[in-house]
Protein backbone atom coordinates (compact mmCIF):
# COMPACT_ATOMS: atom_id res chain seq x y z
CA UNK A 1 0.00 0.00 0.00
CA UNK A 2 2.90 2.36 0.65
CA UNK A 3 4.09 2.24 -2.94
CA UNK A 4 0.50 2.69 -4.15
CA UNK A 5 0.17 5.77 -1.97
CA UNK A 6 3.38 7.16 -3.47
CA UNK A 7 1.98 6.48 -6.94
CA UNK A 8 -1.26 8.25 -6.03
CA UNK A 9 0.69 11.26 -4.77
CA UNK A 10 2.57 11.39 -8.07
CA UNK A 11 -0.70 11.12 -9.98
CA UNK A 12 -2.20 13.94 -7.92
CA UNK A 13 0.85 16.10 -8.67
CA UNK A 14 0.24 15.45 -12.38
CA UNK A 15 -3.46 16.41 -12.01
CA UNK A 16 -4.65 12.91 -12.93
CA UNK A 17 -8.43 12.64 -12.58
CA UNK A 18 -9.04 8.87 -12.81
CA UNK A 19 -7.10 5.83 -11.63
CA UNK A 20 -7.65 2.21 -12.66
CA UNK A 21 -7.27 -0.37 -9.91
CA UNK A 22 -6.25 -3.93 -10.78
CA UNK A 23 -7.59 -5.51 -7.61
CA UNK A 24 -5.84 -8.86 -7.83
CA UNK A 25 -2.41 -7.25 -8.07
CA UNK A 26 -3.21 -5.19 -4.97
CA UNK A 27 -3.43 -8.36 -2.87
CA UNK A 28 -7.04 -7.48 -2.07
CA UNK A 29 -8.41 -10.90 -2.90
CA UNK A 30 -7.41 -14.39 -1.81
CA UNK A 31 -8.97 -17.45 -3.40
CA UNK A 32 -11.37 -15.22 -5.28
CA UNK A 33 -12.67 -13.63 -2.08
CA UNK A 34 -12.19 -10.10 -0.77
CA UNK A 35 -10.14 -9.92 2.45
CA UNK A 36 -12.00 -7.30 4.54
CA UNK A 37 -8.93 -5.91 6.33
CA UNK A 38 -7.14 -5.39 3.02
CA UNK A 39 -10.20 -3.78 1.49
CA UNK A 40 -10.43 -1.39 4.44
CA UNK A 41 -6.80 -0.32 3.93
CA UNK A 42 -7.42 0.29 0.25
CA UNK A 43 -10.62 2.22 0.97
CA UNK A 44 -8.78 4.42 3.48
CA UNK A 45 -6.09 5.11 0.89
CA UNK A 46 -8.54 5.93 -1.90
CA UNK A 47 -10.35 8.39 0.36
CA UNK A 48 -7.16 10.42 0.70
CA UNK A 49 -7.25 11.30 -3.00
CA UNK A 50 -9.95 12.93 -5.09
CA UNK A 51 -9.70 10.53 -8.06
CA UNK A 52 -12.38 8.64 -9.90
CA UNK A 53 -11.59 4.94 -9.68
CA UNK A 54 -12.23 2.09 -12.08
CA UNK A 55 -11.85 -1.60 -11.29
CA UNK A 56 -9.96 -3.89 -13.63
CA UNK A 57 -9.42 -7.61 -13.81
CA UNK A 58 -6.34 -9.63 -14.64
CA UNK A 59 -5.95 -9.93 -18.40
CA UNK A 60 -5.53 -13.71 -18.14
CA UNK A 61 -8.71 -14.24 -16.14
CA UNK A 62 -11.83 -15.47 -17.90
CA UNK A 63 -14.60 -12.90 -17.48
CA UNK A 64 -17.03 -15.29 -19.12
CA UNK A 65 -16.65 -17.47 -16.02
CA UNK A 66 -19.51 -16.26 -13.76
CA UNK A 67 -17.42 -16.88 -10.63
CA UNK A 68 -14.64 -14.56 -11.83
CA UNK A 69 -17.14 -11.85 -12.74
CA UNK A 70 -18.85 -12.15 -9.35
CA UNK A 71 -15.53 -11.87 -7.50
CA UNK A 72 -14.76 -8.63 -9.31
CA UNK A 73 -18.23 -7.26 -8.53
CA UNK A 74 -17.78 -8.27 -4.87
CA UNK A 75 -14.49 -6.38 -4.81
CA UNK A 76 -16.09 -3.28 -6.33
CA UNK A 77 -18.85 -3.45 -3.72
CA UNK A 78 -16.27 -3.85 -0.93
CA UNK A 79 -14.68 -0.61 -2.10
CA UNK A 80 -18.03 1.13 -1.86
CA UNK A 81 -18.48 1.66 -5.60
CA UNK A 82 -22.06 2.08 -6.73
CA UNK A 83 -23.27 0.00 -9.67
CA UNK A 84 -23.27 2.89 -12.12
CA UNK A 85 -19.63 3.47 -11.22
CA UNK A 86 -18.55 -0.08 -12.03
CA UNK A 87 -16.38 -0.16 -15.08
CA UNK A 88 -14.95 -3.63 -15.27
CA UNK A 89 -12.39 -3.55 -18.05
CA UNK A 90 -12.48 -6.42 -20.49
Amino acid sequence: MESLEADFRSFADMCVEAVGLELTTLDLMVGGRVVPERAERLIALTRKFDFRYTVHRVVSSNLTDPAVYCYQIDAAKALGLRRRQWRLAI
